[in-house]
């Protein structure tokens, strides 16, 4: 008897990529509990605004914006702050080295992104549409209802035809996992 709305006034909050960037940071200063510091800085990804003027801390190395978005390409995926359905999601290893300098000076100047480390996935056989098993990179989403588990679902892409960005809108097929409670 009770009706839930998946969009909430905590959506922009969540879906604003500087939240990651603020959440490692607190985590890093130690702001949360042991166990909770330890979660965040296991699970979510190395994560920063790119800003003109600010350095950056990345593997022991001390580096300035543009330093560290042209010295580690291959590590590095940049995303704007405020994007969906991977729209300006930019892969460093998958992106051309001439696209990847003007995102450089665009990013720096806009200050509207932020950088990640890659977190690479890891490879599944899936079917593919040849009538074959075919290796696919998976990303998992879990999803909840309140506090009670609500379940998971898998964003499917070929390995073979990959730019680096998982996501249905870009061509990621989507599928239910289904889970066995015995």
């Amino acid at each position: 008897n009770a009706v839930y709305y998946p969009d909430h006034f905590g959506t922009n909050l969540m879906g604003d990529k500087r939240s990651l960037a603020l959440l490692r940071e607190l985590a890093q200063n130690g702001e949360f509990s042991k166990a909770e510091n330890d979660l965040i800085l296991k699970y979510i990804p190395w994560t920063a605004m790119i800003s003109a003027g600010a350095t950056y801390n990345f593997k022991g190395s001390c580096l300035t914006a543009e330093e560290l978005l042209r010295e580690n390409k291959d590590k590095l995926v940049v995303k704007a702050y405020k994007s969906m359905q991977g729209k300006d999601v930019f892969v460093g290893k998958y992106t051309d080295d001439n696209v990847w300098q003007s995102l450089i000076a665009k990013a720096i100047q806009e200050e509207k992104f932020v950088v990640q480390e890659i977190s690479e996935s890891k490879e599944f056989l899936a079917p593919a549409p040849q009538k074959n098993w075919s290796p696919n990179h998976i990303v998992w989403g879990a999803f909840g209802f309140g506090t009670r588990y609500g379940g998971v679902w898998v964003r499917i892409s070929p390995c073979y035809e990959t730019n680096g960005v998982i996501n249905s809108a870009t061509g990621a097929v989507e599928s239910i996992v289904y889970e066995s409670l015995n």
